[in-house]
């Protein structure tokens, strides 16, 4: 009979399985559009590209205004209740309110479009924000009913949802770049995206009956929803600027649109691998913390925070150590030699988005419990660090400047988070010692896959090094004990649904540090 801690631990797992797999569906795609679009268009109008897509991306928080957040938050919590109707009515009516802000914001930046290519001197902008105000509406309504999948924990229908819609995606944008390599079509694209992702969304919740109820909000709900809606849209605003790249705001005024796009390559690649691992788990943090909440287990949602965040960590790490050590390797090998500059930005903001990651679980904590405006107050002092730092750094010293920039008011964000949780909501100390050895051996694992990459050359040499790495790093994982027989316990349970004979290497692979590790006999 599984004990309570191995039922909630494995829903986190089961769930962080399917939202790495729609999370890895849509990454893999990205990541192979970002590619072809970076080879294809080259530096300068890859720059383009880049200014204007994060223009559209600030837009678009204003057409969410924080609701796709609390529709997963109020679904989870009151399907945790088994009160069905309310969850169903607050889909119906958020999703009523995003399409009607969609169609006052697509108007608006509509008819401001020329007024933003003014301000930066670039006139190429007015007409890529006019196509990509076209998809304010569906790209918010594709938000919502994604996030009320969320709510219910339907990970799998998400993951299902994303593998027909990423390659589609994909294709057209090799269409459009085969005919004309103009950035324009690249917009086109993303608004037929959108709105086919909304569409299919629709259908797909209302055919499997999830509820969604015809009628206003009690007055109580109302105000809890708009007040929660409210919090969590400053957050996001003020996460935009502090995640979402706000340095190209002043790159884009202060150089060129090379400089734009090493910036922007750097970072995107840098964030496509933290959401890829860590992501998967983070993402799942929120609904079912909010359901431990929802249910009154407060022993349980301090267990989930602690094992979260060691997870994290163990995710989080070797990525950065991994990915630091091989950065020129990889952004030569993958996006040409003319992108090398973005080697570096790469490594910075790997190491930012580590610590970024493991403080996850702490935000991810303080949202359940609703004390976003905890996470206000640092949100607010990590962009003004920013913006300060903006004003000096990345007008002198352009892309490498900005790099800078996001490190420290990242770094400032993620220790205060976790700070905070842990001095006046656990009241526990800090797990130093497994959170240490974790970082050792992803030290050591980075350093041997450095000194590997001088002779191991070519693609297929960066291929080696990363296998040599992940291998290398589960192994001193299970000499210094720092995998526990849960983790095995978990990892063997979901091994069995591999196909094609995977289960049976891997199998063998965990039965192997599971005996380093705990001394176990696993025949």
């Amino acid at each position: 009979m599984e004990t309570p801690q191995q039922i909630y631990t494995s829903s986190i797992a089961r769930n962080t399985l399917y939202n790495f797999l729609f999370r890895g569906s849509g990454l893999f795609f990205g990541f192979i559009t970002s590619i072809v679009i970076a080879r294809l268009l080259g530096p300068e109008k890859l720059g383009e590209y880049s200014l204007s897509f994060w223009i559209l991306t600030v837009v678009g928080y204003f057409v969410n205004l924080g609701l796709p957040t609390t529709v997963t938050k109020y679904i989870s919590e009151y399907s945790g209740k088994k009160d069905y109707i309310s969850a169903g009515t607050i889909l119906r009516n958020c999703s009523r309110w995003i399409f009607w802000t969609g169609i006052f914001v697509t108007l608006l930046l509509f008819l401001t479009s020329p007024i933003i290519a003014g301000l930066y001197h670039k006139p190429y902008l007015s007409l890529y924000l006019r196509i990509g105000a076209l998809g304010m509406i569906p790209m918010g309504l594709l938000a919502i009913y994604m996030a009320s999948f969320s709510g219910f924990l339907r990970y799998d229908l998400i993951a299902f949802l994303t593998f027909l819609l990423s390659p589609l995606t994909f294709l057209l944008i090799i269409l459009a770049l085969v005919l004309k390599r103009e950035v324009e079509y690249l917009f086109w694209v993303s608004f037929i995206s959108n709105l086919l992702g909304a569409f299919l969304y629709y259908e797909f919740y209302h055919s499997k009956k999830y509820p969604y109820v015809k009628k206003g909000l009690p007055s109580e709900l109302k105000s809890k929803l708009i007040n929660y809606s409210q919090s969590i849209f400053v957050i996001l605003l003020l996460e935009a600027f502090l995640w979402e790249r706000f340095e190209l705001l002043f790159l884009g005024a202060y150089s060129n649109e090379t400089q734009v796009a090493f910036y922007n390559l750097g970072f995107n690649l840098a964030n496509k691998v933290i959401l890829l691992l860590p992501g998967a788990l983070a993402g799942v943090l929120l609904p079912i913390m909010s359901e431990a909440y929802g249910g009154g287990e407060e022993e349980r949602l301090k267990s989930i925070h602690y094992n979260s965040t060691r997870y994290l960590a163990l995710i989080a790490f070797p990525l950065c150590a991994g990915g630091i050590a091989l950065a020129p390797r990889i952004i030569t090998s993958i996006y040409g030699s003319q992108y090398l500059p973005s080697a570096f930005i790469f490594g910075i903001v790997l190491l930012a988005g580590t610590v970024g990651s493991v403080s996850t679980a702490s935000s991810s904590f303080l949202y359940s419990v609703e004390r976003q405006k905890v996470i206000l107050r640092f949100y607010i002092l990590a962009v003004f660090l920013k913006l300060v730092l903006n004003l000096f750094l990345t007008r002198k010293y352009q892309a490498l400047g900005a790099v800078w920039v996001n490190f420290s008011a990242q770094v400032l964000f993620g220790v205060g988070v976790i700070v905070y949780v842990y001095a006046f909501f656990l009241k526990r100390r800090f797990p130093w010692a497994p959170i240490f050895k974790i970082g050792l051996t992803s030290f050591i694992m980075g350093f041997v896959v450095y000194l590997l990459s001088s002779f191991l050359l070519g693609v297929a040499g960066l291929i080696i090094c990363i296998l040599l790495g992940i291998l290398l790093y589960l192994v001193i994982l299970a000499s210094t004990r720092t995998l526990e027989k849960l983790d095995f316990d978990l990892t063997s349970r979901y091994i069995q649904k591999l196909p094609f004979g995977l289960d049976r290497i891997f199998r063998s692979l965990v039965g192997v540090l599971r005996r380093i590790s705990l001394g176990e006999d696993t025949r």
